[in-house]
């Protein structure tokens, strides 16, 4: 009886070495293991055992920002292109580090989102900016003088200049202004609105210094 080389198969071991049993094809035959890009839907179709992607990979690729498929490097594990969410939301790959990001930039957030760079957060709330600056995710931004921003937000008194924007003052009513503080005249001592102690006291010397002046001066004329 003459024999006859098969024509399907069933398993890989139907199959000489380097070749593999694709059960897709109808009927299904013995199909030579790809090289690294190679179109595959399961390692046993590599050369390289390993499937990612949808293409024979050089290795397991298995980073958040890893991929293994992209144009023109085909089969070679690389870093995902910056802007790729390789689940790492509300964060995006950056397109040189294989791993979620542990900070974040302006760029690395998923659009709805901005970077708190303070917390290396990206949120969906808005921030502040810089000193007297409240951002949005949206884009928009907030003015805060004569405050500053603070705890995400715009601030809205104060007890010191210092929560001040620059160029403001606080006055005694805890607002911050740019008018002049007035001196305010507590019978015998002289008081500064809004000032500290520390500020009463350079008031005073200065007085007194004048009206130490203005006295020998008047002595000089009588001569």
């Amino acid at each position: 009886m003459a024999r006859s080389c098969p024509t399907r198969c069933a398993f890989d071991t139907d199959c000489v070495v380097g070749a593999f049993c694709n059960l897709a094809a109808d009927p299904p035959v013995c199909q030579l293991v790809g090289a690294l890009g190679t179109l595959c839907s399961s390692a046993d179709e590599c050369e390289s055992g390993v499937c990612t992607d949808g293409v024979c990979c050089s290795s397991a690729c298995d980073g958040s920002c890893e991929q293994c498929d992209i144009a023109g490097s085909e089969g070679t594990c690389s870093p995902a292109p910056a802007g790729t969410d390789g689940g790492c939301a509300p964060k995006l790959c950056d397109g040189v580090s294989r791993a979620c990001l542990e900070g974040c930039t302006p760029e690395s957030c998923a659009d709805g989102f901005i970077c708190d760079v303070a917390h290396g957060l990206c949120t969906d709330g808005p921030i502040c900016s810089d000193d007297t600056t409240l951002a949005a995710p949206d884009g928009n931004s907030t003015d805060c003088a004569p405050y500053l921003c603070a705890d995400r937000r715009c601030t809205t008194t104060c007890t010191t200049s210092a929560a001040c924007a620059p160029g403001y003052v606080c006055d005694a009513h805890g607002t911050c202004t740019d008018e002049p503080i007035a001196v305010q005249n507590d019978g015998c001592s002289c008081r500064v609105v809004g000032a500290s102690d520390g500020e009463d006291e350079t008031w005073v010397l200065v007085l007194l210094l004048g009206v130490m002046l203005r006295r020998r001066a008047t002595k000089g004329g009588s001569k």
